[in-house]
């Protein structure tokens, strides 16, 4: 059904009165405009119209039922299609017209206000057919119970804080269903804060050894120990790590050669001085059969047959045996030795 009918509501609030435009009739929906009364919507404004004392209709009636704003003024769709609307006409001529008084109220329970109240006029309307009518008998103030009830909802909200306050239970955080653990918010606080030391902690010691990563990379490059100045001092080798079997195998390898070669520095020495005394017996000899047989004879330095007849004093044991071998033979090829 859709609302054909309308009334204009023009409140005077300094003396709770009203100017009502229109004509209604009961069995209509009636469009319903309330001047200057968009911003009591939200406070539960209410609209009723009342005969004999008995509301016939009002606005809102059901929980659907909602007013619209257009701009200041307060719009809805009033029924009027109702047992008691239709009945205040009961034993009346079909053009009877009555008198019905309208009120304009707000119902928030913080701030309930008799905003204006007017008289409408109300026109008869024989019903042929139509929707059946709505008894308002016994009816529940929906409108005012559900803010009372919303009102009652929102205090014990705020009042309800699980404090221990006011004998509000405490509920531990280990009680709650849905999470991990059993620890308190405060201990995971502190676990956080050991975390976050421990972070910092170890920020710093990386960065400690990212700068001796870099010192070592210098002391590699340059750390010769050549006992130079900035490369370090010398290491002695009797200093060195893990070389007792290294000096012992190079010991006795040394004591091999030794006693293979059967010579000291002593003996070396002697026979050095053995093959001084050699030489000046060859001389001799060579000199005497020089002038015996009138024949130069010439010593070369070496043979092509590896002898060695040129040493030093700091010749080597081979050297030394190579030479007193030629000598020999050089000796023999003369007859200075037999």
């Amino acid at each position: 059904m859709s609302a054909v009918t309308g009334i204009t509501i023009t409140p005077n609030a300094t003396y709770k009165t009203a100017a009502i435009a229109g004509v209604a009739s009961p069995g209509e929906l009636v469009v319903v405009t309330v001047k200057d009364c968009a911003a009591y919507i939200a406070s539960g404004l209410r609209v009723r119209v009342r005969r004999d004392g008995i509301d016939i209709a009002k606005f809102p009636l059901e929980d659907a039922d909602a007013w619209t704003d257009d701009g200041d003024d307060a719009v809805c769709e009033l029924s009027l299609n109702t047992v008691q609307a239709l009945a205040a006409f009961a034993g009346m001529s079909d053009g009877a017209r009555i008198e019905s008084v309208v009120i304009v109220e707000i119902t928030d329970a913080d701030s309930r206000t008799l905003r204006v109240s007017g008289k409408l006029t109300l026109v008869n309307w024989p019903q042929d057919t139509g929707d059946q009518p709505t008894d308002l008998t016994g009816w529940e103030d929906v409108v005012a119970t559900l803010q009372s009830s919303v009102a009652a909802l929102e205090a014990d909200f705020e009042a309800h804080k699980h404090d221990g306050a006011d004998d509000t239970p405490v509920i531990p955080h280990t009680a709650l269903s849905g999470i991990a653990g059993t620890k308190t918010h405060a201990t995971i606080d502190g676990d956080i804060g050991t975390l976050q030391s421990r972070a910092t902690s170890a920020e710093s010691a990386i960065g400690a050894l990212q700068s001796k990563d870099s010192g070592h990379d210098y002391f590699d490059h340059y750390h010769h120990h050549t006992g130079e100045e900035g490369e370090g001092a010398k290491i002695d080798h009797k200093d060195l790590l893990d070389t007792t079997g290294v000096h012992a195998a190079i010991n006795n390898a040394l004591g091999v050669l030794s006693a293979a070669s059967g010579v000291s520095s002593a003996s070396i020495a002697s026979l050095s001085n053995e093959v001084d005394a050699l030489q000046i017996e060859a001389t001799k000899h060579v000199q005497k059969a020089t002038s015996e047989n009138s024949e130069e004879h010439t010593l070369p330095d070496t043979l092509t047959d590896g002898l060695l007849r040129a040493i030093t004093e700091n010749c080597t044991y081979d050297e030394l045996v190579r030479f007193v071998v030629t000598l020999a033979k050089d000796l023999k090829s003369r007859a200075v030795l037999r």
